[in-house]
């Protein structure tokens, strides 16, 4: 079990209880970048991909430690992962909008908020991520409510904002949780309302 903490990355083995701590350690490449963990993923393949407030990594196996990936989020805090039906991931950070790696290839599709890009994302900090409907992410933003984009052109396609007029509409544009169940209903959590 993979846990992610302020002060580094932890596993826990659960029949023995040992836990092993993973630090930053500024003399060693195959460290993880920083002690302050908050996103983690393992993807269809078993691979361990870690966001730090130093950008993203992935986990080599014993002795080989950690690889950076993506180093144009170096110094990016990726917060939340992602893995979509295309073996694609997701990355949120909390200032930077989000990214789209394809692993395949190693290429980083940045999707960029406003007033960056005048047509991006809503807001900056991307809090979670589901898929919606065939070629459609639903990106949770913690400020301007959820942005539909497009799988292909990640292009903004819809926009679900809350409206106090309207009792149909997301309760608050701060949100914090986001989720397709398995009958295709999406769940949204927010901060507020």
């Amino acid at each position: 079990i993979w846990i992610a903490t302020p002060a580094g990355l932890d596993r826990l083995d659960p029949k023995t209880r040992r836990i092993e701590h993973f630090r930053h350690d500024a003399t060693d490449a195959s460290s993880i970048a920083d002690d302050r963990v908050r996103g983690l993923l393992v993807d269809r393949d078993g691979t361990l991909w870690v966001g730090t407030r130093d950008g993203l990594q992935r986990w080599r196996g014993e002795g080989r430690g950690f690889e950076r990936v993506a180093s144009a989020l170096a110094g990016q805090y990726v917060i939340r992962l992602h893995e979509d039906g295309r073996g694609r991931i997701w990355i949120g950070t909390e200032e930077h909008g989000a990214a789209v790696l394809d692993p395949r290839d190693g290429a980083l599709r940045r999707i960029a908020p406003r007033p960056i890009d005048p047509n991006g994302l809503s807001h900056y900090w991307v809090y979670g991520f589901a898929e919606g409907v065939a070629g459609e992410m639903w990106i949770a933003t913690f400020g301007g409510g959820i942005d539909s984009v497009d799988g292909d052109s990640l292009a903004v396609i819809d926009r679900l904002k809350h409206d106090p007029l309207l009792a149909d509409t997301i309760g608050a544009d701060r949100i914090g949780a986001v989720f397709r169940d398995s009958s295709g209903v999406m769940w949204v959590g927010t901060w507020g309302e």
